[in-house]
């Protein structure tokens, strides 16, 4: 499977047109294991890198085991090389137990690490030296209607950079509406946020996106 999309972003300093897009492929043995393999190119979600035309190429695995229904374990890792010449390792591996159903609710915990080869660069996308991560999380799903898919999640926790620790949490909600197999419109609200022990710190952000998709 792929998906390719040609991107425009201009300002009245510059225009940018980039292909962005991923691939990957899957191996689903039985109904335990799922392996696949991933290749992606995407621009960082920050205005600086993006007015920069700064961009990153990934190659990646990840492996998920489902022994019950309602249980997953999970584990992804990929490289990047972006285009200001950084390189950047990531990985991760989470945990999920549904406990209720109907409306279905998830908890879990999540492990997440990475690692830049040129950190602290002025690039506008946050590259710190290495941060580890490690948060719970819970999932809530519902469909209220045969169309329509709504999500709520968030997570709390810590991570840890060098010279640096803080707690984190994010929460978000998402609707989907799916008229037919082909066409559907997605809405998601999301705000993260982190400051570390001290205070003197922080990082806060909220995200609302939008999608249409439509497959022939």
């Amino acid at each position: 499977n792929a998906s390719v999309f040609l991107n425009t972003v201009s300002s009245r300093d510059f225009v940018h047109v980039e292909p962005t897009g991923d691939a990957w492929l899957t191996y689903w043995p039985n109904d335990l294991l799922r392996f696949d393999l991933s290749a992606t190119r995407s621009y960082f979600d920050d205005v600086k890198s993006v007015s920069n035309n700064v961009l990153i190429d990934t190659l990646g695995v990840s492996v998920d085991y489902t022994p019950a229904d309602g249980t997953r374990l999970s584990g992804r890792t990929n490289y990047g090389w972006i285009t200001d010449g950084n390189e950047r390792f990531f990985g991760q591996v989470e945990g999920e137990q549904r406990v209720f159903r109907k409306p279905d609710i998830y908890v879990g915990a999540r492990v997440t690490n990475f690692d830049f080869a040129k950190p602290y660069l002025d690039g506008g996308y946050f590259n710190p030296d290495w941060l580890w991560s490690a948060v719970g999380t819970l999932r809530l799903e519902s469909r209220p209607a045969p169309d329509w898919w709504f999500t709520m999640y968030g997570s709390a926790g810590y991570e840890w950079q060098k010279d640096a620790e803080k707690p984190t949490w994010t929460a978000g909600a998402a609707a989907t509406y799916t008229p037919n197999e082909d066409f559907n419109i997605r809405l998601d609200l999301s705000h993260q946020d982190s400051a570390d022990t001290g205070g003197s710190s922080a990082f806060r952000r909220t995200t609302l996106s939008g999608a249409l998709e439509y497959r022939w």
